[in-house]
């Protein structure tokens, strides 16, 4: 036992020692690339501001969503046997582009 400790650790460290300076000694296999990194992110409020903001229109087998020449109708599906906030899910959305609502 004591000479199959000894034999694997002795095993062990060369295996290591040979990893290691291979690392060292030997070149790259492929030139290193550069990776863009982004130092700062600042997101000007005032582009968000210009968007027109969605009125909601919500009954029993609609929601409808509208604003100035846009509007979003999805038709709801009640399941039976679902948890009570997965009980309601969209069918379908119809997108309607035209006049002002």
């Amino acid at each position: 036992m004591k000479y199959t400790t000894v034999l694997i650790s002795g095993a062990i460290f060369l295996g290591s020692f040979n990893v290691i300076s291979n690392a060292l000694v030997a070149p790259p296999s492929k030139p290193l690339t550069t990776v863009p990194v982004m130092l700062s992110s600042v997101v000007n409020k005032s582009c968000y501001q210009s968007i027109a903001k969605f009125k909601k229109n919500m009954s029993s087998k609609k929601i409808t969503w509208f604003g100035k020449s846009v509007s979003l109708t999805a038709n709801t599906l009640k399941l039976d046997g679902k948890a009570a906030f997965e009980d309601t899910i969209i069918d379908t959305i119809v997108v309607t582009k035209g006049k002002a609502l």
